[in-house]
């Protein structure tokens, strides 16, 4: 048995819409002739999975990349709209043939799971993320409350020396100081004069 390509299933999607390439690639916003274009092994881009969402939203994207599932999402629902219980078996839109509800509901609860699970994941991964960007905040606003705490102390400092008071003994022990120095200059001086 041959596996169907991405582009082989696209295709198919796209004769299921009665609709040509053409018309189809113009409906969803791609360039004339891209599908045609496309190689049967690289597969369909995440872009055109994207855009193939937005104008056909019951459009499977697993079965599109994988073939695993149905073409249609809500052909899953239909099946469970068509199931007989009094002869336990579904009957799906797509196939002539019964498929049994216990498979049926394998396959529906082993993907519920499978979601679910990837769900939790991304959950835990998302409250990881968010914890680590609290984390940074909390490190960033806490350098930045100790700067600015610094800068407050630095501007007391500056503004306490710069008041009258301490402008007047500033002045006044540089005075003193100043005049000790000149004093003491002078006298080096003398002694230097009268040594020569």
């Amino acid at each position: 048995m041959q596996i169907e390509s991405p582009k082989k299933r696209l295709i198919k999607f796209i004769k299921s819409l009665k609709l040509g390439q053409t018309a189809f690639e113009s409906k969803i916003g791609l360039s004339r002739g891209a599908i045609s274009n496309m190689k049967d092994t690289s597969g369909i881009t995440s872009k055109v999975i994207g855009k193939i969402k937005n104008v056909y939203p019951e459009s499977n994207p697993t079965w599109l990349l994988t073939g695993e599932g149905e073409m249609l999402k809500n052909q899953s629902i239909k099946a469970i709209e068509n199931y007989n219980p009094e002869h336990n078996e579904t009957v799906t839109a797509e196939a002539d043939h019964p498929v049994t509800n216990e498979g049926f509901k394998d396959r529906f609860y082993q993907q519920l799971e499978e979601n679910n699970q990837l769900l939790k994941e991304k959950a835990k991964e998302h409250q990881q993320l968010i914890a680590q960007v609290q984390k940074d905040l909390s490190d960033v606003l806490g350098n930045q409350l100790t700067m600015v705490a610094m800068g407050q102390a630095f501007r007391d400092q500056v503004l306490e020396l710069l008041s009258p008071d301490n402008h007047r003994s500033l002045k006044r022990t540089v005075d003193s100081k100043g005049a000790a120095l000149l004093k003491a200059l002078k006298k080096r001086g003398n002694r230097i004069e009268t040594d020569t």
